[in-house]
């Protein structure tokens, strides 16, 4: 085979490769990665702190932007009712505290979205503590050179009801001293006659574990 068709062969199969190789990821990337993070972390500072200037600073102000918090029923569209959604919360609430963990994040261009899982303390004005976990996410879009934000959503993430623990607690209590009580009328049953009557004691327990457990 001819050296110049060799060469064209080669040539061909490089681009090729260089054709179908993923893009090294560059710099501008990372530093929009950092800024979308940043922002994520200044609107759960700005929730935390119960701040609805710095909530103002954080969201577009644009008839499109949406919330749906944990409570509500339907999605709250448009930012002023938006940010009456967050002063209605922040009325709710003496304090409270969000944090992301594990924040996911993915840029397209000029709109990024963050997903994670969101853990919420906080005290109401009645006094009644809240604390749950949520799966939440925030959709950012590039506006005059900031990300602001443009949706918010968040659920709870479901647990068992504590009243539900509390009767299967109860249930598994319950259970083990009906075993119990089981297990000492038939230790008792099973001693000579003699000394069962000699255990008084032991008598009176054994007849009223098997009245309780009936």
């Amino acid at each position: 085979m001819p050296n110049k068709l060799i060469r064209m062969i080669a040539a061909t199969l490089s681009f090729i490769t260089l054709a179908l190789s993923p893009p090294a990821p560059s710099a501008a990337a990372g530093t929009e990665s950092a800024a979308i993070t940043s922002a994520n972390h200044a609107f759960d500072e700005a929730l935390s702190a119960r701040d609805i200037a710095a909530m103002d600073m954080i969201w577009a102000h644009e008839p499109h932007v949406v919330a749906v918090h944990p409570a509500s029923k339907t999605p709250i569209i448009g930012w002023a009712a938006v940010r009456q959604s967050w002063e209605a919360t922040f009325d709710r609430f003496a304090e409270i505290s969000v944090s992301m963990q594990d924040p996911q994040i993915r840029i397209n261009e000029n709109v990024a979205w963050v997903v994670g899982l969101e853990e919420i303390r906080g005290k109401l004005k009645t006094g009644e503590a809240a604390t749950f976990m949520a799966l939440t996410t925030n959709i950012f879009e590039m506006s005059g050179g900031r990300w602001l934000m443009v949706l918010h959503t968040t659920s709870r993430v479901p647990h068992r009801p504590m009243q539900a623990q509390v009767q299967l607690q109860g249930a598994e209590q319950s259970e083990s001293e009906v075993g119990w009580r089981l297990s000492l009328v038939r230790s008792c049953l099973a001693r000579p006659f003699n000394d069962r009557l000699l255990s008084g004691g032991e008598r009176i327990r054994a007849v009223k574990s098997l009245r309780f457990s009936m």
